[in-house]
């Protein structure tokens, strides 16, 4: 999952960072990555909000959240009914410090109605995702988050 550039590679052996470290870094950032969309799923916004630092940043389109409060507000619960499924792909993490990382993927989110027999499934969005990782404490955080809508079904918020 490593970002195998040059730039990169020297960016980690500048920082010291072994091959544990990287695997480590990695795999904590791709869990925020992952329980994001869990928790999106699961209509817990204090939960989305919580994998983010306190000063963090969430950009989608036009709207910029500022702050794990406006970041919480700014996840707005599925409708009565309908569930949500997100799924991240080509997710690539790249630790550039033993505190800082970066990292990409594409995300897939479907609605379905929840009440229909059998679940009646929508593709809602797709698009790209741009983090930057912080390790505070001794927690991984999303500092920042860029997300960028590709294509929506019609009628998807």
């Amino acid at each position: 999952m490593t970002d195998g550039t040059a730039a990169a590679q020297e960016a980690r052996q500048r920082a010291g960072l072994t091959d544990h470290d990287l695997t480590s870094i990695e795999l904590a950032c791709q869990r925020l990555v992952y329980e994001f969309g869990r928790q999106v799923d699961a209509n817990t916004p204090g939960g989305v909000a919580d994998l983010f630092t306190a000063d963090a940043v969430f950009v989608r389109g036009r709207a910029v959240a500022s702050g794990r409060r406006e970041i919480g507000a700014s996840i707005a619960p599925a409708p009565a009914g309908t569930k949500r499924l997100h799924i991240y792909t080509n997710l690539v993490i790249t630790a550039l410090s033993a505190t800082t990382a970066i990292g990409t993927c594409y995300y897939q989110a479907y609605r379905f109605d929840e009440t229909a027999t059998p679940a009646e499934l929508s593709p809602s969005v797709i698009g790209h995702i741009t983090d930057q990782f912080t390790r505070l404490g001794g927690r991984w955080l999303i500092d920042r988050r860029d997300q960028i809508r590709i294509a929506r079904a019609r009628g998807a918020a």
